[in-house]
């Protein structure tokens, strides 16, 4: 499913025929006051689409997650031969629909997330953490896709004592989970940095991501935290992105009070940085 086809979920027409709903109003003929009257009525009927499709969504990826879990681990059985002994072409296959089957749990937990978002129900639950071993749980999950790409992923810890953080883990984890897949996806050699800094100037840490990978275009780069958005670079990669995850990095990050940003040249890589308060 592309993020094109996705896209046509979400977007509402920028303006409403309003001449074919109200043919006896000519906009351009009456006076100003009607014309703002009109355009009132325009965003209010934009606004209300605009819910009526985040609620589709939502009410959509529950219906298909339940399935598609169930579907995930009877694969799961199947490939851990517990209903019995499989050749190596049946492993092959099972292998490619569980791999396949995991993309669409990943694209319905984004559309989720976005939903929640919009609803204003993507809520922290936030708990003293260790920003240093949160960092090493989201690597931890990455370190044999990395080695299948020869690409090298290190960790450059803050010098000294680093204070705790109050951190929703798991939405964290998140970020970090979209930041190194994009490093590791659009890299084909070298090293991938995860860098933490602790500024007690600004009492903050600061987090970097940086690869040696594509970059993204310097025209295209205000759009990197909008739904949907792929670089016309990364969609030649990998055709199977759905153009959220930042998004929803950036709802996450901002919601903890921090800062996202990141720093890109096409061709030489990608830096991402992120703050959050001690």
């Amino acid at each position: 499913m592309s993020a094109n086809f996705l896209k046509t979920i979400f977007q509402a027409k920028k303006r409403a025929n309003l001449e074919k709903a109200f043919p006896e109003i000519n906009l351009k003929q009456k006076k100003p006051v009607i014309a703002e009257s009109i355009a009132l009525l325009e965003r209010q009927r934009e606004k209300f689409i605009e819910g009526l499709k985040t609620e589709f969504v939502s009410i959509a990826a529950h219906q298909l997650r339940t399935p598609l879990s169930a579907i995930k681990w009877i694969i799961r059985m199947l490939l851990d031969e517990d209903l019995g002994p499989l050749n190596k072409d049946q492993k092959d296959y099972l292998t490619k629909a569980y791999i396949n089957n995991e993309r669409m749990v990943e694209l319905i937990n984004d559309l989720l997330n976005v939903s929640k978002i919009e609803e204003g129900r993507f809520l922290n639950k936030p708990t003293k953490e260790s920003l240093s071993k949160i960092i090493e749980e989201a690597l931890s999950l990455w370190v044999g896709s990395a080695k299948r790409k020869g690409l090298i992923l290190t960790f450059q810890k803050s010098k000294g004592r680093s204070p705790a953080v109050l951190v929703d883990k798991e939405k964290i984890i998140l970020v970090l989970h979209n930041l190194i897949e994009n490093s590791i996806k659009y890299s084909n050699y070298g090293e991938i940095i995860i860098k933490i800094d602790f500024e007690k100037e600004n009492h903050r840490f600061i987090v970097s991501v940086k690869d040696g990978g594509e970059g993204i275009p310097k025209e295209e780069q205000e759009k990197v935290f909008t739904r949907f958005f792929r670089a016309s670079n990364a969609s030649k990669i990998d055709t199977e992105g759905t153009g959220l995850g930042l998004y929803i990095a950036k709802h996450i990050i901002q919601s903890h009070g921090g800062k996202i940003w990141f720093e890109s040249e096409e061709g030489k890589g990608t830096t991402f940085y992120f703050t959050l308060s001690a």
